[in-house]
């Protein structure tokens, strides 16, 4: 059942019979397009069994609305795990854990789906002003993804957008008759379905193109040490401990695969550069972080659980979270 408040392009209150279906943004069309960091999720707030599993702000973070935020003790910037997908309640989420248990005020500022550039510019453009001792980016993975996809740094932001947004001028009848067949498909069930045939076949075809993998990530990382060197010297002038968070994923960690995950790693080892260039990419960027006052390499928190943790390549559930959350409130003592 859903329920739409206001405006239907830029809010929603959705009652779900599971949790899985809360986090499907890209299926539920919960993204809106921002011209400063590209996308953000939608107002959304979503229920399970009449319990707020997901609720999210006017420019779709999940956290209070930023004018009555006067000050914190951190701000937490990432992508999805920052923003504790798959969590069963907005009490679950890492931010919330962390609060519980540090006993520190700490603002939820991750967007599924963004990288390090959107972090940094959607402290610029929204959160600046808010007063914080800490700022703690926990990052890596989607931007992994998004160098292992061909895009370099710079060209990131809106891509998805835009791109859609030129196909409709460029092929308005095409582009028209292609979205009247997606909501037919999406209509009978079989929306997810070619959604994960399409990003299939993206995968494997850039998966059989990919050849020089280190000079790739170097590329690649070069411009994110300008981006933190900039970030670090703002934090500095304004007396702000930057927090630099790898976060952990599938493909590095060293613990025993519980059977659930064997299962999610066998699929995704299916495209052997893939995996490879995985592996380089956190072995690269864990040395360039390094060089940072304040670095914490999580991708080898889980190591010692041997119950099931990921639910997929990056993502996990409560038990990760709560394993994630008590390493942020050391952080932050």
């Amino acid at each position: 059942m859903v329920k739409i408040k206001d405006d239907k392009l830029s809010s929603a209150y959705i009652n779900y019979n599971n949790s899985e279906k809360a986090y499907q943004h890209h299926l539920n069309l919960d993204y809106k397009h921002n011209p400063f960091v590209g996308y953000t999720l939608k107002r959304l707030k979503k229920e399970l069994n009449e319990e707020v599993i997901l609720e999210t702000n006017q420019i779709g973070l999940r956290c209070p609305e930023l004018n009555l935020i006067k000050s914190c003790d951190a701000i937490l910037l990432g992508g999805s795990v920052a923003f504790s997908t798959y969590a069963r309640s907005e009490n679950d989420t890492i931010s919330k854990l962390a609060e519980k248990i540090s006993k520190k005020k700490i603002i939820n500022c991750g967007v599924p789906g963004h990288v390090l550039k959107q972090h940094v510019s959607l402290y610029f453009n929204y959160l600046k002003n808010i007063k914080t001792d800490n700022i703690i980016i926990m990052f890596g993975f989607n931007d992994m993804a998004n160098c292992f996809m061909g895009r370099d740094y710079a060209g990131i932001t809106n891509e998805h957008f835009t791109t859609k947004s030129q196909l409709l001028y460029d092929e308005p009848v095409k582009s028209s008759a292609k979205t009247i067949f997606l909501e037919i498909f999406n209509f009978f069930g079989f929306k997810k379905y070619i959604f994960s045939k399409i990003l299939k076949k993206k995968l494997l075809k850039r998966n059989e193109k990919i050849e020089d993998i280190n000079s790739v990530i170097d590329i690649y990382l070069n411009d994110t040490k300008k981006e933190i060197i900039f970030f670090q010297n703002f934090c500095d002038k304004f007396n702000i401990k930057l927090n630099l968070i790898l976060q952990p994923s599938l493909y590095v960690t060293k613990k025993k695969f519980s059977t659930y995950e064997k299962k999610r790693f066998d699929e995704w080892n299916l495209l052997p550069n893939r995996k490879s260039y995985a592996e380089n990419f956190y072995k690269k960027i864990d040395y360039l972080l390094s060089n940072f006052n304040f670095y914490y390499n999580f991708s080898n928190c889980f190591d010692s659980e041997n119950d099931t943790i990921f639910l997929d390549e990056c993502h996990y559930g409560d038990r990760g979270n709560l394993i994630v959350s008590d390493l942020l409130s050391k952080i932050l003592k």
